[in-house]
């Protein structure tokens, strides 16, 4: 974002980035808080890594058992 926006605006946004990863951490535990106490779901990206971990689960097993019967 730094690199699109205007010198204004990203210098003001390069000024955040050591604080980044705090952001983003605060936001995946906050935001499921935030939508259990307002009634909605807002547990999208937890859904998403359940999803992929799910299928990277799978993807593991299957090698492993193709690896086994040989």
């Amino acid at each position: 974002m730094v690199g699109i926006l205007p010198n204004g605006p990203s210098s003001s946004l390069a000024s955040l980035e050591p604080y980044g990863m705090i952001f983003l951490i605060a936001a995946l535990l906050l935001v499921p808080w935030l939508g259990s106490q307002t009634g909605l779901d807002l547990n999208f990206v937890w859904q998403y890594v359940a999803r992929l971990s799910d299928a990277i689960i799978r993807g593991i097993l299957r090698l492993t058992r193709a690896s086994s019967e040989v």
